[in-house]
């Protein structure tokens, strides 16, 4: 890569040229814009005085020129709102026209001579900017097909995909601009892949309270995956820090632009739980894109339940405890649930004599119609359907008024089931389970009485019942009658559901999906060794499905990434070389009364840089609460976020450092400048009865260290736990110990 000589260069010069032309069409439009924007406000407020003078709204005839005219409002509303969205566009896009400059000649454009090719530079941007009038292209949209070529070729032969197939050119150039504040900074001409100096320099920055889009330095195989045909599912696995959320989310930018029906709001982003939904927010917006709808999978879950009873909606759901979510994992349990859906739907409902008035209507005859005329149909959508047999049948026997009777029948049909509701369908199950499995039943219940009486639902009783639901009552659809159909599903952090889970939302979201997740991140239950296999055929059974692995992991420095891998080499990770300091080893003599000194030491060294998202990440949140007493009661609150110590409930940053105080569960998907990890055994706190497994404390300390992104310290107990002796083989470049 080389770096074009600052404004003394010809090429610079002359790019600065072309960004002040762009600048001067930007503001040229915006200027019609506003007079277009006033026309409208204008035209508005005549139809309106229309309305009132001719008193349209009071006139039986005027109705049909009123409706005429409030049509003429809305749609011109409509376009006010489109008008002014694009304003507000233009104006962030002066600020940062593009980022990148393509020169390509197409193969089949004549050259203007022998000697030379036929091309043009493309300068690709956040949104597409053209004349209309004279057809000049001034920035090209990065999701528009000829962009693709920035992001896979180097100089040389490069093919995209156009709408008759693929077209094929040369390209001739790549270079690389910085702009900031409407200013060009920096150019640089590259003919590599990875755009490691700017690349370098993002990576570099400092963590925000939001997510930022990577557009400009979307790598290659990110870009892939952000194109893959919109028709297709995606099951992206990767290596902490490796992108996995920020390609889903440029993903449903592309989704959005690949697919004029599509709107913001026929998509779903699900996230294991709210801090992380807000962390992702921003990246649409700043792609020009709506924010898309976003809930928690248990959300999800239980709000399609509320579509056949609204009650459940309100119904309080703790996380399942590792031991359940697990067992949701086990095939036993799916196997026992499937085994007794397929006894229930012949036994459920238990049909009787209907009486109506002296008539009545045998019971062989409904058992019947359940059986046989509707088996076709959701066993509890066969009672309805089985009116207009009753009705034939009754008219056959001389009764003419079955409008009168017909709610009254239908309620004694819908009695004959054993039961109709979500939970009353899920206690019979577990009555079935506990008659002819009672350790399965045990381990699904812990002992304690039935889900929904005596103790809350958790997760897993919602995910089970959510697929008793699916067979009893019916599949898909919307989850909300005033909400919108979700015509492309995000799942992000797919290794934190059960296989259940899972198989409950492929079984009410039957669109497109694109699912992201690091199965060596899972932290709330123990996943089977075919994990991964099994959640692919999920979902592998909705449709097309494609998979991609990401192992460069970005997010973090070499130093923290290699230390990440050494604690946990099962992550897979390969490490960016973007270099920054050490990680610091503090071992504690006495963690009981060098607990809080050995915080202030690090809370004041990391006061020095410049960093502005940091965190102090303790094991759970018991310790998470008594570390929070310690420093309320110290001087060392007031570095903490709004001047005290507390759990997050939000993230803020300011330069000189925020400081938050977090458990493990909380960061999931976060990132920070600077990070402390505090060892559990350095806390004067009784044993929590959970006993980590290798595995299972593996995959906690690499969630914890990638969290990090240029500065980690870890306090540790004398005796540097088993799990982090690997980092004591690593040299002083990347690793350095001390005491406190």
């Amino acid at each position: 890569m080389t770096l074009m000589p600052e404004s003394h260069s010809g090429a610079f010069k002359a790019e600065e040229q072309q960004l002040k032309l762009i600048q001067s069409y930007i503001r040229r439009r915006q200027a019609r814009l506003k007079l277009s924007l006033a026309a409208r406000k204008t035209a508005d407020l005549e139809m309106a005085t229309q309305i009132y003078d001719e008193g349209l709204a009071e006139r039986d005839q005027g109705y049909a020129e009123l409706a005429n005219l409030h049509q003429e409002i809305h749609l011109n509303q409509q376009k006010y709102q489109d008008e002014w969205q694009e304003h507000q566009h233009l104006d962030r896009m002066w600020d940062n026209p593009y980022f990148g400059l393509l020169t390509f000649a197409f193969d089949d454009e004549p050259a203007a001579s022998p000697d030379l090719q036929a091309a043009e530079t493309y300068r690709i941007g956040l949104m597409n900017l053209a004349d209309d009038t004279d057809l000049t292209q001034y920035v090209l949209d990065w999701r528009a097909p000829l962009a693709a070529v920035y992001y896979e070729y180097p100089a040389g032969p490069a093919q995209f995909l156009g709408p008759q197939g693929p077209i094929t050119g040369q390209v001739l150039e790549k270079q690389q601009a910085v702009i900031r504040e409407g200013q060009l900074r920096r150019l640089f001409a590259t003919d590599e892949e990875v755009q490691d100096e700017i690349l370098q320099t993002v990576l570099s920055g400092h963590a925000g309270p939001r997510m930022r889009n990577i557009v400009a330095t979307l790598q290659r195989e990110q870009n892939r995956l952000v194109r893959v045909d919109p028709s297709e599912s995606l099951l992206v696995l990767g290596v902490a820090g490796s992108g996995k959320t920020a390609v889903a989310m440029h993903r449903a930018a592309y989704l959005l632009y690949r697919q004029p029906g599509l709107s913001a709001q026929n998509m779903l982003l699900l996230t294991p739980n709210p801090q992380l939904a807000a962390y992702v927010s921003q990246v649409l917006p700043d792609l020009n894109e709506a924010a898309i709808r976003q809930e928690t999978w248990p959300e999800a879950l239980l709000e399609d339940l509320s579509a056949c009873e609204g009650r459940y909606i309100a119904y309080p759901v703790r996380q399942a405890a590792a031991a359940k979510r697990t067992l949701a994992c086990d095939p036993r349990l799916r196997q026992a649930l499937e085994r007794w859906l397929q006894l229930i739907s012949p036994r459920l409902f238990a049909a009787k004599d209907l009486a109506v008035g002296e008539l009545v209507v045998p019971q062989d005859l409904l058992s019947s119609l359940y059986r046989d005329n509707y088996q076709g149909l959701p066993p509890l959508k066969r009672a309805e359907q089985m009116l207009d047999n009753v009705k034939n049948y009754l008219q056959q026997l001389g009764f003419q008024d079955f409008g009168a009777v017909r709610d009254s029948l239908n309620a004694d049909l819908q009695e004959m089931y054993l039961a109709r509701r979500s939970l009353p369908l899920y206690h019979l199950f577990l009555a079935d389970l506990e008659a002819k499995d009672q350790v399965l039943y045990r381990q699904l219940t812990a002992g304690l009485s039935k889900p929904g009486e005596n103790q809350p639902l958790d997760d897993v009783d919602i995910a089970l019942m959510v697929l008793i639901k699916a067979e009893l009552w019916g599949r898909g659809g919307p989850l909300a009658e005033d909400t919108p159909p979700v015509e492309h599903l995000i799942l992000d952090e797919m290794q934190d559901l059960p296989l259940l889970a899972h198989q409950a939302l492929a079984s009410l979201f039957t669109c497109p999906k694109t699912i992201m997740g690091d199965i060596q991140q899972a932290l709330t239950f123990d996943p089977p060794a075919d994990y991964a296999a099994q959640t692919a055929a999920i979902y592998r059974g909705r449709g097309k499905l494609k998979q991609a692995w990401l192992n460069l992991g970005y997010r973090s420095t070499y130093e923290i990434s290699c230390a990440a891998a050494a604690v946990w080499p099962a992550s897979g990770l390969k490490p960016f070389r973007r270099h920054g300091q050490p990680v610091c080893l503090h071992t504690l003599a006495q963690p009981e009364s060098d607990l809080l000194p050995g915080l202030e030491q690090c809370l004041r060294q990391q006061q020095q840089t410049s960093w502005q998202q940091c965190a102090v990440l303790c094991p759970d949140t018991e310790a998470r609460d008594w570390l929070a007493l310690q420093l309320q009661a110290s001087g060392l609150a007031s570095v903490f976020a709004s001047g005290s110590v507390r759990p997050l409930d939000s993230l803020e940053s300011r330069p000189g450092g925020y400081w938050h105080l977090l458990s493990l569960d909380d960061c999931k998907g976060l990132e920070f400048d600077a990070l402390i990890v505090i060892d559990r055994a350095c806390f004067p706190l009784e044993p929590n009865g959970r006993a980590l497994s290798p595995a299972q404390s593996g995959r906690r300390w690499y969630v914890a260290l990638t969290r990090a992104l240029h500065q980690l310290d870890l306090i540790l107990p004398q005796v540097v736990p088993k799990v982090l002796q690997p980092l004591t083989a690593l040299g002083p470049e990347l690793v350095q110990l001390s005491a406190c």
